[in-house]
């Protein structure tokens, strides 16, 4: 064998060893290598953690789906990509796939887009131009992950009052890591702390205060507690914080002893939270 040939097969055999060498790295340290200039695969650190920290399997369903026009397949594109570099940090498999809540059929189809509503999922108008006219479709710009035993869904497409659709969506696709992440924490809390909001003396009456409960949701459990149906201090300890807002009439002498006794029961202190026009203990 010429020396030229020889050097040629000592190159090859090198370039060889070194791919075995990198899967079996890989086989055994899950990384990724990112050589973007935007950084496009690179997590923040808190997410890293949440990530190696997951004690079972993900699944994601990418509900933006069908024949997208350009920047919404951008967008697609981007959830994807995402959840790939999620999975590459993850300690369980994430897994994905995509889902059309319109290919859904009769009540099937309703139920599913009234439980997407419930996670503040609703569908957008998609305005495009093709053959010379504007055609709409309806599209659902969100995500639902789930475990074995719970689900959340989360919207990605967010803007603000005035932004322009372009801005809206480079806004979305830079919020990614942020709304998959925060929705995963959110899905593997084990038990979210209590907040009662107290209703029978002139507040909030059962259907209102809808923007106050949809704030709190998604880090506490909410519930409307009738004031008339605590009959001890002890009712009231498992909640975090109770909110009085606004009672209109005079709370009776149980709601008195509830108040002062829930500071020093055991230690256990409830914090009252009021949005109050007038608040008189008899």
């Amino acid at each position: 064998m010429n020396r030229p040939n020889r050097k040629s097969l000592i190159e090859i055999v090198v370039m060889v060893a070194i791919i075995v060498a990198l899967y079996m790295l890989e086989s055994v340290f899950s990384f990724r290598i990112d050589l973007t200039e935007e950084k496009r695969y690179s997590l923040h650190p808190a997410t890293k953690q949440l990530l190696s920290e997951l004690e079972e399997p993900i699944e994601v369903e990418i509900l933006l789906t069908g024949n997208l026009p350009g920047g919404m397949r951008r967008f697609q594109k981007s959830i994807e990509e995402t959840l790939q570099t999620f999975d590459v940090y993850s300690a369980y498999k994430i897994e994905y796939f995509f889902r059309d809540p319109l290919a859904l059929e009769g009540e099937e189809q309703q139920d599913y887009i009234l439980t997407l509503a419930d996670y503040g999922i609703n569908p957008t108008n998609l305005f495009a131009s093709q053959g010379g006219g504007q055609t709409s479709r309806m599209i659902f710009p969100g995500v639902v992950i789930r475990n074995e035993e719970f689900e959340i869904g989360t919207l990605l497409l967010k803007g603000e009052r005035g932004m322009s659709p372009d801005e809206i969506l480079n806004l979305s696709i830079e919020n990614l890591e942020f709304e998959i992440s925060n929705a995963i924490k959110r899905l593997v809390t084990q038990q979210k702390r209590a907040i009662g909001i107290i209703i029978g003396h002139g507040e909030m009456e059962e259907d209102d205060g809808f923007g106050l409960v949809e704030a709190l949701v998604e880090d506490y459990e909410v519930f409307k507690v009738p004031m008339d149906q605590a009959e001890t201090v002890e009712d009231l300890l498992g909640f975090e914080a109770l909110i009085v807002a606004g009672p209109k009439e005079i709370y009776i002498c149980l709601s008195c002893s509830c108040h002062y006794h829930a500071n020093d029961s055991r230690g256990k202190k409830i914090r009252y939270l009021g949005i109050v026009d007038h608040f008189t203990f008899r």
